[in-house]
């Protein structure tokens, strides 16, 4: 999705308007993983620090209710998947909606 974003001048800038509303979160443990990213995503997460949500006791125990309730998503061994469950986990708390351009594995 990111690079929509970076060519998109008018979706850029509804997307800052929205998160400086607080209309958009990021889940502060997504960090880590934009962090892998390059400078340009970099510098978008710090210009737009004030949708970070902190991970409190009442996300982490969403997130841990799900990831029980679905053994096997996550691999506590491997990268892949870890956050995930902290963006649902953010959006159940916040009553919000999770955005991604991923797709579902067949199989």
């Amino acid at each position: 999705m990111w690079h929509y974003y970076k060519d998109n001048s008018k979706l850029r800038e509804i997307i800052a308007e929205r998160m400086q509303n607080g209309d958009i979160l990021i889940s502060r443990e997504v960090i880590a993983e934009i962090r892998l990213g390059g400078d340009e995503l970099k510098n978008w997460v710090r210009e737009n620090a004030s949708a970070i949500v902190e991970t409190d006791e009442e996300i982490q125990a969403e997130f841990t209710r799900l990831v029980n309730q679905y053994p096997g998503w996550v691999d506590p061994n491997s990268p892949k998947n870890l956050v995930d469950p902290y963006v649902i986990a953010v959006a159940i708390i916040h009553e919000g909606v999770v955005v991604t351009q991923e797709k579902q594995r067949k199989g």
